[in-house]
């Protein structure tokens, strides 16, 4: 279950059932900068940001139920909201953790107790740095038997037409028209035979992929619902995916280490 805590009596009774449990799983929605190519440093801004309890019973893969709250970002000035992430002594599963970590320290907020999924798959499962990989999608498919409700561009994709300029070269008439096919005008005796190459700039159009801005995004959008439901199940498969690694018992050596 997910519920959309907008309200101070929300918030409060969602940090009632968080505060019960040691673990929970963590994400946040941010937008502002794009990880593949800068830091998310002073740039990323978080929209909402969700969190997920074990509060269920144990299923038959070995992770708990979960029950889950999405928060919008103005909710990390509520003091015990601030509180719980700052806390080291709660344990919050988040992937690819670093991020969520500077998104939420962009806001004035110190995560502590966080941890990292996406690095402990790596070192618990090295065997899928070829071909699986590690995102939370396919770790969720593989191990949870369910991955993310959807892609991001699924979501919020959409195709656009972008006008775009290239120069090329065109020939330019006597007459002063540019592609000009006549060959006479009539009585006036012009001729259309010399023809000069000259370099133009011309106007094209481009397919383009888009994407809805999360800031334009908010309660009554047609596509809301279906964010929710994104966003909190980001933060389960975290809890989720943090359970089964720790309930594997199994001994590894150190991936990256060099044999003596």
């Amino acid at each position: 279950m997910t519920t959309y805590c907008e309200t101070q009596s929300q918030v409060d009774d969602a940090l009632t059932e968080i505060f019960k449990y040691p673990i929970a799983g963590l994400d946040t929605e941010f937008y502002g900068c794009d990880i593949t190519r800068e830091s998310p440093v002073g740039k990323s801004i978080c929209h909402v940001f969700s969190v997920a309890v074990p509060s269920g019973p144990v299923l038959p893969r070995g992770f708990n139920e979960a029950e889950s709250w999405v928060f919008p970002a103005s909710a990390l000035a509520h003091p015990g909201i601030k509180a719980w992430l700052e806390d080291k002594s709660y344990a919050k599963a988040v992937h690819n953790q670093p991020v969520d970590h500077h998104t939420l320290r962009n806001h004035g907020v110190n995560l502590a107790g966080g941890l990292n999924t996406l690095a402990k798959a790596r070192f618990w499962y090295p065997h899928r740095a070829k071909r699986e990989g590690f995102n939370l999608d396919s770790l969720g498919r593989d191990y949870c038997g369910a991955g993310k409700t959807e892609g991001f561009d699924d979501l919020l994709g959409y195709d656009a037409i972008e006008v775009r300029e290239h120069e090329v070269t065109k020939k330019r008439c006597e007459c002063g028209a540019l592609s000009c096919a006549k060959k006479k005008m009539g009585a006036d005796f012009i001729c259309h035979t010399i023809k000069t190459p000259e370099r133009v700039v011309v106007p094209y159009n481009v397919k383009v992929r888009r994407h809805i801005l999360l800031a334009d995004l908010h309660p009554g959008h047609s596509l809301w619902e279906r964010y929710l439901a994104y966003a909190a199940w980001d933060a389960v498969l975290a809890l989720w995916i943090n359970q089964i690694m720790d309930r594997e018992k199994i001994e590894r050596p150190y991936p990256w280490s060099v044999p003596m």
